[in-house]
């Protein structure tokens, strides 16, 4: 089955190997990857500005790891040499610095593209809940029929706290208090 068009695949850091980017490229998927700090160092160092065009080589470096597994793309990305792509930083607030690696056209500003990541980070910020607050990993499988009726019954409760927790913060907005921190957080 064919992934509908387009599609922006937002990744955290850990994902921007060559390897992959070339995937995400090959499948026409656009993608917006958060850099960890030692990620492409000596092309961010050459950086000028905060947000610029980047040319990634294909040093045997780079490749070496993928040689054994895939050594058809090895050759390809060899003969290839490089990849350009897009780097944009900015700080944050605590001082740290925030890069983030996309495809995406220079008319999506460095704005844009951290609130897209954002964006990926609610999604994420509710997978920790589920995962460390509700234990969805520890669904018991001992019959598929139980594990099935054990994950419905936990998203249903979850949807369902949810449901309470964004009823009563549209009532304390517009009692016009400021936002109750909630104490399961």
């Amino acid at each position: 089955m064919r992934i509908r068009q387009p599609l922006l695949a937002v990744f955290d850091r850990g994902y921007p190997s060559l390897e992959f980017i070339d995937f995400l490229e090959t499948e026409g998927i656009h993608d917006l990857v958060r850099l960890s700090s030692n990620d492409y160092v000596a092309e961010r160092k050459q950086m000028q500005s905060t947000e610029e065009k980047v040319i990634l080589k294909h040093s045997s470096a780079r490749l070496q790891k993928i040689c054994q597994k895939h050594p058809e793309w090895y050759e390809q990305r060899k003969k290839k040499g490089e990849m350009l792509v897009r780097i944009s930083r900015t700080t944050l607030p605590c001082g740290n610095e925030l890069a983030r690696m996309t495809d995406l056209l220079d008319t999506i500003t460095a704005k844009e593209l951290t609130d897209f990541y954002y964006q990926r980070w609610e999604m994420e910020k509710k997978y920790h809940t589920l995962k460390n607050k509700m234990k969805f990993e520890s669904v018991m499988w001992k019959a598929s029929v139980y594990g099935y009726q054990d994950f419905w019954a936990q998203v249903l409760v979850y949807n369902m706290v949810e449901n309470i927790r964004n009823s009563a913060d549209k009532k304390v907005a517009e009692s016009g208090r400021e936002k109750i921190s909630h104490a399961y957080e």
